[in-house]
């Protein structure tokens, strides 16, 4: 009976085999196709062979070594085997879908947390464990999959759940650097920026409020009473709304001001040659832009002004101008301690022509500056960062061909620039053609600048003009403690000397700048 048992287990076994194995022998491929590429991204005699597979028999090893075979050819891609029902019975489809794989060329630099203004977040409120867990990525080829579980958890930590990730080019080849922005849903400040003194031109600063939402869009308002930027002093208001997303940020402005002009602008225009620009009382302005973040150092904008002014003379009238812009920026390092340091950008408005308008002009200008820090380090504390020293060129050059209006003509003479001169010495109607140059040393105690430049219009002679400036840094000589000596520092006062006048008065001027 046992034996009789054993004989029929043994029949139903082979039965089943052979039942199985007639199942597989059926399943044949109907088409192959491959995803995620061209084929013709692979080499002739491999798309042969996956060709090749059509008709036959779907064989799983095969069709394993095909796809090696495709990973061995195109290195940066990874290549994997699905299959899906044929069109008849007992048929199916190979596909060979290939994607491409960051993991076997990348390795992981460095990590770093953000804000949504992309400001490091120097000290989260993490775990040390999460902490340990995100260090363990660096210096390992980029896991997709392990990047997001750390972004979850970031999100779980610190109650956020707008954490995103991205990932930005390394300083070594082959390296990148993942980044987690943690926005605030909503988020609102306030600063008080590019206040100053200049013994000439007295006081200018800027109020401005803004409120941002997750980081992707924003509202802003100035309030301004500045004579350091143009030729005028301008008084008033700006409104601004942005909204950005992954490398595009568009922007719209409102801006209006009143300009009050120097008594030496108002005798050089009570004076000036006919055809020279004309001064107006208010400047309205709308101004849309669009950013391109084309990498994470280099943006164009794109935008149009259109600027309504209510001129002065020869009686109150009303004039339009209307420009599009167009400004390339730029700026790196040579290392990841930022040792070496560029930045530049050019600029150009163009307005009339098609645009229409009351002038007809075109306006371009080139900046570059390079630093050295030969003291750099890679992770530095702040007392040293304020403790380093640092070398700095810069030079600027600007043209500008027909009648271009007040606010877009070069001027040099500022809290910045030609720091021992006036502007309404050097050009009080400003000019056309500008070139400047300077060098500055900057010392845990002392900055120590050299300036040269000249300001002119087309036919005139060129007049080079020099100065130096001294900027004692009171926080560090006192050795004030971090907050008053970083406040004490700032408001050092800076002694300019013009060095080619024949009646020499130094220019004190305190902070300042854009």
């Amino acid at each position: 009976m046992r034996m009789k048992l054993r004989i029929l287990l043994l029949v139903i076994g082979i039965l089943a085999g052979c039942s199985i194995a007639f199942a597989q022998a059926a399943a044949t491929i109907e088409k192959t196709e491959i995803s995620g590429i061209s084929e013709d991204k692979l080499s002739a005699g491999l798309r042969a062979d996956i060709q090749a597979l059509q008709g036959k028999a779907y064989d799983e090893k095969v069709a394993a070594q095909l796809a090696e075979r495709i990973q061995s050819e195109l290195p940066e891609f990874v290549a994997t085997t699905t299959t899906s029902p044929g069109t008849q019975a007992g048929n199916l489809r190979l596909v060979f879908v290939v994607a491409h794989n960051i993991n076997a060329k990348y390795l992981v630099e460095s990590i770093k947390l953000e804000d949504e203004n992309h400001n490091e977040l120097v000290k989260p409120k993490i775990s040390d464990e999460l902490l340990a867990d995100i260090q363990k990525m660096v210096g390992h080829p980029v896991d997709d999959t392990e990047a997001d579980m750390i972004r979850d958890r970031l999100a779980t930590e610190l109650k956020n759940k707008h954490v995103r990730r991205s990932v930005a080019k390394g300083e070594m080849p082959d390296h990148v650097r993942i980044v987690y922005q943690a926005p605030s849903e909503n988020s609102i400040g306030g600063t008080f920026n590019a206040a100053g003194y200049h013994s000439r031109q007295k006081f200018s600063g800027t109020v401005s409020g803004t409120y941002t939402r997750l980081g992707y869009m924003g509202v802003r308002v100035d309030a301004s009473n500045d004579a350091d930027k143009l030729i005028e002093r301008f008084a008033g208001y700006k409104y601004g709304a942005w909204i950005e997303h992954k490398r595009l940020r568009l922007e719209g402005k409102y801006s209006s001001y009143r300009a009050q002009w120097s008594n030496d602008t108002l005798y050089a225009d009570a004076h000036s040659a006919a055809g020279s620009p004309t001064l107006y009382r208010l400047r309205d302005t709308i101004e849309p832009t669009l950013k391109v973040t084309i990498t994470p150092k280099v943006h164009a904008t794109f935008g149009y002004l259109n600027s309504l002014l209510q001129m002065q003379s020869p009686v109150l009238h009303f004039e339009t101008v209307r420009t599009v812009t167009g400004n390339l920026d730029y700026s790196f390092s040579t290392s990841s301690s930022k040792t070496h340091q560029f930045s530049g950008s050019y600029d150009i408005h163009v307005a009339g022509d098609v645009l229409g308008g009351a002038q007809s002009y075109t306006r371009h200008r080139f900046d570059q500056s390079y630093s050295f820090s030969p003291n750099s380090k890679d992770h530095p504390s702040f007392k040293e960062i304020l403790d380093q020293s640092r070398l700095d060129f810069s030079i600027s050059l600007g043209r500008i061909t027909g009648s271009a209006p007040m606010f877009e003509r070069f001027s040099l003479g500022n809290s910045q620039t030609l720091t021992g001169w006036s502007k309404y010495e050097i050009a009080p109607l400003g000019a056309d053609r500008m070139a400047y140059a300077s060098m500055a040393f900057r010392h845990k105690y002392a900055e120590v600048h050299y300036n040269a430049g000249a300001l002119w219009d087309e036919a005139q002679p060129i007049v080079l003009r020099n100065s130096i400036g001294v900027k004692p840094k009171l926080g560090s000589i006192f050795h004030a403690p971090g907050p008053i000596r970083i406040v004490l520092d700032i408001v050092s006062p800076t002694i300019g000397f013009p060095l080619t006048h024949s009646n020499a008065h130094p220019i004190i001027s305190i902070g300042g700048g854009n």
